[in-house]
Protein backbone atom coordinates (compact mmCIF):
# COMPACT_ATOMS: atom_id res chain seq x y z
CA UNK A 1 0.00 0.00 0.00
CA UNK A 2 0.89 3.66 -0.84
CA UNK A 3 1.66 6.05 1.58
CA UNK A 4 -0.22 9.41 1.87
CA UNK A 5 2.93 11.08 0.15
CA UNK A 6 1.40 9.24 -3.39
CA UNK A 7 -1.52 11.28 -2.86
CA UNK A 8 -1.40 14.80 -5.61
CA UNK A 9 -2.99 16.80 -3.04
CA UNK A 10 -0.55 15.90 -0.65
CA UNK A 11 2.19 16.75 -2.94
CA UNK A 12 0.40 19.90 -3.91
CA UNK A 13 -0.11 21.11 -0.52
CA UNK A 14 3.44 20.12 0.67
CA UNK A 15 4.55 22.21 -2.15
CA UNK A 16 2.02 25.23 -1.26
CA UNK A 17 3.84 24.94 2.38
CA UNK A 18 7.12 25.79 0.77
CA UNK A 19 5.90 28.46 -0.87
CA UNK A 20 4.40 30.02 1.42
CA UNK A 21 7.43 29.52 4.06
CA UNK A 22 9.48 31.32 1.35
CA UNK A 23 7.01 34.33 0.67
CA UNK A 24 6.92 35.12 4.28
CA UNK A 25 10.29 34.81 5.29
CA UNK A 26 10.97 38.19 4.76
CA UNK A 27 7.51 39.49 6.33
CA UNK A 28 8.43 42.19 9.51
CA UNK A 29 9.86 41.41 12.48
CA UNK A 30 6.37 42.37 13.97
CA UNK A 31 4.23 40.13 11.92
CA UNK A 32 6.71 37.14 13.40
CA UNK A 33 3.54 36.52 15.67
CA UNK A 34 0.60 37.46 13.61
CA UNK A 35 -0.01 37.18 9.88
CA UNK A 36 3.32 35.20 9.21
CA UNK A 37 2.83 32.71 12.05
CA UNK A 38 -0.96 32.33 11.14
CA UNK A 39 -0.55 32.15 7.54
CA UNK A 40 2.57 29.55 8.05
CA UNK A 41 -0.26 27.66 10.16
CA UNK A 42 -2.71 27.15 7.89
CA UNK A 43 -0.22 26.24 5.24
CA UNK A 44 0.76 23.71 7.16
CA UNK A 45 -2.69 22.66 8.18
CA UNK A 46 -3.06 21.35 4.62
CA UNK A 47 -1.27 18.48 3.99
CA UNK A 48 -1.18 17.57 7.68
CA UNK A 49 -4.83 16.92 7.79
CA UNK A 50 -4.83 15.13 4.75
CA UNK A 51 -2.12 13.33 6.41
CA UNK A 52 -4.91 12.97 9.10
CA UNK A 53 -7.70 11.94 6.70
CA UNK A 54 -5.37 8.95 4.89
CA UNK A 55 -5.08 7.52 8.23
CA UNK A 56 -8.40 7.12 9.42
CA UNK A 57 -10.91 4.22 8.75
CA UNK A 58 -14.21 5.39 8.13
CA UNK A 59 -14.90 7.10 4.80
CA UNK A 60 -16.79 9.81 7.26
CA UNK A 61 -13.56 10.12 9.53
CA UNK A 62 -11.60 11.35 6.44
CA UNK A 63 -14.35 13.78 4.42
CA UNK A 64 -13.97 15.32 8.19
CA UNK A 65 -10.70 15.78 7.80
CA UNK A 66 -10.40 16.64 4.27
CA UNK A 67 -12.81 19.23 4.95
CA UNK A 68 -10.62 20.60 8.07
CA UNK A 69 -7.96 21.07 5.13
CA UNK A 70 -10.21 22.18 2.91
CA UNK A 71 -11.12 25.16 5.10
CA UNK A 72 -7.24 26.04 5.85
CA UNK A 73 -7.26 26.25 2.15
CA UNK A 74 -9.74 29.05 2.48
CA UNK A 75 -7.68 31.08 5.38
CA UNK A 76 -5.03 30.98 3.78
CA UNK A 77 -6.36 32.08 0.82
CA UNK A 78 -7.88 35.31 2.54
CA UNK A 79 -4.47 35.79 4.54
CA UNK A 80 -2.56 36.02 1.19
CA UNK A 81 -5.19 38.76 0.46
CA UNK A 82 -4.90 40.74 3.64
CA UNK A 83 -1.22 40.53 3.36
CA UNK A 84 -1.41 42.11 -0.20
CA UNK A 85 -3.82 44.71 0.65
CA UNK A 86 -1.78 45.64 3.27
CA UNK A 87 1.70 45.92 1.58
CA UNK A 88 3.07 42.56 2.59
CA UNK A 89 2.86 40.90 -0.58
CA UNK A 90 3.12 41.67 -4.00
CA UNK A 91 -0.06 41.33 -6.51
CA UNK A 92 1.98 38.94 -8.15
CA UNK A 93 3.20 36.84 -5.61
CA UNK A 94 -0.15 36.78 -3.56
CA UNK A 95 -2.16 35.43 -6.75
CA UNK A 96 0.16 32.89 -7.89
CA UNK A 97 -0.42 31.88 -4.06
CA UNK A 98 -4.34 32.17 -4.28
CA UNK A 99 -4.48 30.01 -7.47
CA UNK A 100 -2.38 27.78 -5.11
CA UNK A 101 -4.91 27.27 -2.38
CA UNK A 102 -7.61 27.55 -4.66
CA UNK A 103 -6.19 24.09 -6.52
CA UNK A 104 -5.80 22.41 -3.54
CA UNK A 105 -9.46 23.58 -2.21
CA UNK A 106 -10.79 22.02 -5.74
CA UNK A 107 -8.71 18.88 -5.18
CA UNK A 108 -9.70 18.38 -1.72
CA UNK A 109 -13.46 19.23 -2.85
CA UNK A 110 -13.50 16.47 -5.41
CA UNK A 111 -12.30 14.33 -2.75
CA UNK A 112 -14.31 15.17 -0.14
CA UNK A 113 -17.78 14.30 -2.44
CA UNK A 114 -15.98 10.97 -4.05
CA UNK A 115 -15.54 9.53 -0.05
CA UNK A 116 -19.07 11.03 0.52
CA UNK A 117 -20.63 9.52 -2.24
CA UNK A 118 -18.85 6.19 -1.20
CA UNK A 119 -20.84 3.28 -0.25
CA UNK A 120 -21.10 3.28 4.00
CA UNK A 121 -20.35 -0.87 3.73
CA UNK A 122 -17.13 -0.60 2.25
CA UNK A 123 -14.86 1.15 4.16
CA UNK A 124 -11.16 1.40 2.52
CA UNK A 125 -8.15 3.64 2.87
CA UNK A 126 -7.94 6.69 0.53
CA UNK A 127 -6.34 5.64 -2.77
CA UNK A 128 -6.91 7.48 -5.42
CA UNK A 129 -4.49 9.78 -6.76
CA UNK A 130 -5.87 13.18 -6.05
Amino acid sequence: MKGVESLRVWQEAIVFVEFIYTITKPFPKEERYGITQQLQRAAVSIPTNIAEAYGRYTYADKAHFLVIARGSSGECKTLLIVSQRIGLLSKEIAKQGIEQAESIGKMLSKLISTLRSAPTTSEEPITNNQ
